[in-house]
Formats: C-alpha cells, structure tokens, sequence
C-alpha cells in the first residue's frame, strides 16, 4: 500500500473539519430551538418564496403614500380677521 501524500493529508483533513463544523453548528441550533415558536419555519420559507419582496413593497407602499401626501397637502383653515 503506497503512503497518502501531504496533499491527501491536507484533504483528510479540510473533509474532516467540514463535517466536524456542520456538526457542531447543528447541534448549537437545536440547544437554540425555543419552545414555543411564534411560527413554523416551513411557514416563514412559503411566505418568502410566494412573496419575495413583500417588506420592499411595503416600504414602496409607504413611501408612496408619503410622496402623495407631501403633494396634495392637507388645507389649512384660513384665519378670521
């Protein structure tokens, strides 16, 4: 049997920390995982992938709103002398 070479080496290595780090990370998100969430993930990705830009054409929605507002301004009463 032939002797692994330092680049095998190196990749044994880069494999075994890849796998030790995807490890580590999951089982930190699991001790993390609440309770009682306020709702499913599988919820929050639908939402995302139906609307993908729903928080940007709120902010439009809004800003439109400001845009007309800032154009037809509200009319001020007049005083009376």
């Amino acid at each position: 049997m032939k002797e692994i070479t330092p680049i095998g080496w190196a990749l044994i290595g880069v494999v075994t920390l890849v796998v030790l780090s995807s490890y580590w990370s999951l089982l930190s998100l699991l001790r993390k995982k609440t309770k009682n969430p306020d709702q499913p993930s599988w919820t929050k990705s639908w939402r995302a992938l139906s609307n993908p830009f729903e928080a940007e054409n709120r902010q439009m929605d809004q800003l439109s709103k400001e845009v007309a507002a800032l154009e037809h301004p509200p009319k001020e009463e007049k005083p009376q002398t």
